[in-house]
């Protein structure tokens, strides 16, 4: 009989059952030491690349799963945790079919999903701005300049991997009043580090204050599963945040000394749970439940000073030397207070009930003044705002919305009236549709067999382009950029003519330039379907060459539908255009996106910008975004790669900010101004999973 146990199930063995401990030969097996590692890592690639016929791995997979593995997972042996990583990648990419070089990229995009990191976090090659993370924890913890530099220094420490194997990756204590965003930072590091705000394990410590808290932390004899243990053990990638930790038994706080100092914790079943990946938050109120602040002056230094002094009395000294940073909370003021009402209005505003509705609710200085006003109670900070915005502006807007008519889209101005909230639908007067006809009315509902009279009027919108007096005097009056755009012209039409089976009369041409002596067309003569040939409509000796359709038949496969639609489309536009033709104005044009309302987000931005930013006209572009913490405003280039990136999920890719805030984008192209001009005012992007 062969049993596997640790060290600390052996010890339980002993206790509970130690006859048949004693009857057991001990065999101790050490962890693998990181040569002897690589070689049965190598053996097991080997083995994989056998079973797994059509997968291979990159030489450098072995060494990745080896590095990240040990840094990851500290409290898992060698070679168990290396090789795991390493089958379970050629395993996944096998059942999903894939037959190519497995690289470093896998492994990193393995352990990304599994421990809920980020790939920025894990990887040294992304870059990591500390402004830009500092910037993301005051958007959401205001005017705690102090924390959010803490919880940077947190995820840079975890960026870097410099935190201690051995300890949890950060132990900190939040001190300061009521209020003040002590357990919104630590939602906001759970977020930022694992993508999931469900990654916050949280104890309020007013629970553990009997003599039964530390059974209830790690479990006993007859319920070996402990509320801490078993829940770290089951997700070791977290956040354990012990709430008002100074109501916790004094035996609490005697078990946290081996958490602090070595990372782990044993539970009743003898099962280790560690720390090694986790950050440990302490949050306490004391030294401020009895004071009065009012965030100015002496009074503020002498609540900080009187927390201080009431944390350090508090904590036994072993302990308080085990606390890697200590982070006091201000007291709010007025200024941060009315800051923290735009923060809890947006998400009020911006709740599924409103998105649901197509509702969009505006809410005047007026408003945002009252709140400050009638809410903001320095005693408990920005929990008093929170609950007068509940009350006031959400009970306001629902008996507006429960007895309000149905409607697709709606305005809700909220306003101040002798202290009393008031929100009111806003009139909405439907713009008058354009008159028609319309050629494409309809059409996206026809199949292409039912085209045929959008055909036929594309096929005469082309001949009435190729016989127009514009285009005859084009090539002599077309200069500078012009000449450009002219010869653009040219080839849509040479496209649109084949797409449609359009022989125009005379075949369009590009300016006449001398050569030699003679008049030739400057284009690709080794075209076959160029001959050469003395037209005797043009003057009398010079040499043209013209575009012959041959008489073969064409090979070209039939275009989509909705190919034809864009044809069909594109033709009309340039018979509508054609008169601008020789106007330098009606081949540029500058447009000027905008984020409104406080729901918005910069997704909905990247979707249009992305849209009207297409290859075939984008000129230039900027963005300007909510300044950094400690830096200005400035406005930002983008170029055409990084704008073609971006994502419609809501950022944009390439290290852009989501809180781009305007894009001003430069395009030029042919007609760009008579194919944008009726995309004016507002758009409303929507996601189709709100």
């Amino acid at each position: 009989m062969i049993a596997e146990l640790t060290r600390e199930q052996f010890a339980r063995l002993e206790r509970d059952a130690p006859g048949l401990a004693e009857a057991l030969a001990i065999v101790d097996v050490p962890a693998a030491s990181a040569v002897e590692t690589s070689q049965l890592l190598l053996a097991e690639v080997r083995a994989l690349e056998v079973r797994l016929a059509n997968t291979s791995l990159h030489p450098f997979v072995p060494r990745t799963a080896l590095e990240l593995g040990s840094a990851l997972f500290p409290w898992r042996a060698r070679p168990g945790v290396a090789i795991e990583i390493v089958r379970r990648v050629a395993e996944d990419a096998a059942a999903r079919g894939e037959a190519r070089e497995l690289t470093p990229t896998d492994v990193l995009e393995h352990l990304a999903r599994t421990t809920g990191l980020s790939s920025r976090l894990i990887t040294l090659e992304l870059p990591l701005d500390p402004a830009e993370v500092e910037a993301a924890f005051a958007a959401r913890v205001i005017g705690q300049p102090v924390a959010t530099r803490a919880a940077t220094d947190v995820i840079l420490k975890v960026r870097a991997g410099l935190a201690d194997p051995n300890r949890p990756v950060s132990v900190m204590l939040f001190t300061g009043p009521t209020g003040t965003g002590k357990t919104e930072l630590a939602t906001g590091i759970a977020e930022y580090l694992y993508g999931d705000q469900s990654r916050l394990i949280r104890l309020d410590m007013g629970e553990l204050s009997g003599s039964d808290a530390v059974a209830r932390l790690i479990g006993d004899r007859w319920n070996p599963d402990g509320l801490l243990t078993s829940r770290v053990r089951a997700q070791p990638f977290c956040v354990v945040l012990l709430d008002e930790i100074e109501k916790a038994h004094p035996q609490a706080l005697h078990l946290l000394l081996q958490l602090f100092d070595e990372g782990r914790l044993t539970d009743a079943a003898g099962e280790v749970a560690s720390f090694a990946s986790a950050v440990v938050i302490m949050t306490s109120n004391l030294g401020s439940r009895n004071a009065s602040p009012i965030g100015f002056g002496e009074t503020r230094d002498r609540i900080l000073a009187d927390v201080s002094k009431a944390v350090r009395e508090f904590f036994p000294i072993e302990l308080w030397n085990r606390i890697d940073q200590v982070v006091p909370f201000e007291p709010l003021t007025p200024d941060v207070a009315a800051r923290v009402v735009d923060k809890e209005l947006a998400k009020l505003l911006g709740r599924r009930g409103l998105r649901e509705r197509n509702t969009f609710v505006y809410a005047g200085t007026a408003v945002r003044r009252r709140a400050v006003a009638d809410a903001f109670d320095p005693r408990y900070g920005a929990r008093t705002v929170k609950r007068w915005l509940e009350d006031k502006i959400g009970g306001a807007l629902t008996d507006l919305l429960a007895a309000a008519p149905a409607a697709r889209l709606r305005i809700v101005r909220l306003s101040e009236d002798a202290g009393q909230i008031k929100a009111t639908l806003e009139p909405m007067a439907e713009r008058a549709a354009t008159p028609g006809p319309y050629v494409l009315e309809g059409a996206l509902e026809l199949p292409t067999s039912g085209l045929d009279d959008q055909l036929a009027i594309t096929r005469e919108a082309l001949r009435r382009i190729a016989a127009s007096p514009t285009l005859a005097r084009a090539p002599a009056e077309a200069t500078g950029a012009l000449a450009y755009f002219l010869d653009e012209l040219h080839q849509r039409l040479a496209a649109l003519g084949e797409m449609f089976d359009v022989r125009p009369t005379r075949d369009v041409r590009p300016p006449i330039r001398p050569v030699r002596g003679r008049d030739v067309f400057d284009d690709d003569t080794s075209d076959p379907m160029y001959n050469e040939r003395i037209d005797e409509q043009w003057p009398r000796g010079r040499e043209i060459r013209v575009r012959m359709r041959s008489n073969a038949t064409s090979t070209r496969p039939p275009v989509g539908r909705d190919t034809l639609l864009a044809g069909i489309a594109e033709a009309l536009l340039l018979e509508r255009a054609l008169p601008q033709l020789l106007d330098p104005t009606a081949h540029a044009v500058t447009v000027v996106l905008s984020r409104v309302g406080t729901t918005a987000s910069a997704g909905g931005l990247a979707i249009i910008a992305r849209s009207l930013a297409h290859s075939m006209w984008l000129d230039e572009a900027a963005w300007l975004a909510t300044p950094l913490v400690g830096k200005r405003q400035e406005p930002m280039a983008i170029d055409a790669t990084t704008l073609g990136r971006a994502m419609p999920g809501g950022a944009f890719a390439s290290g852009l900010p989501a809180t781009i805030t305007d894009v001003a984008i430069a395009l030029r192209g042919l007609f760009v101004r008579e194919a944008l001009a009726n995309d004016h005012g507002t758009w409303m992007v929507r996601a189709a999973a709100a």
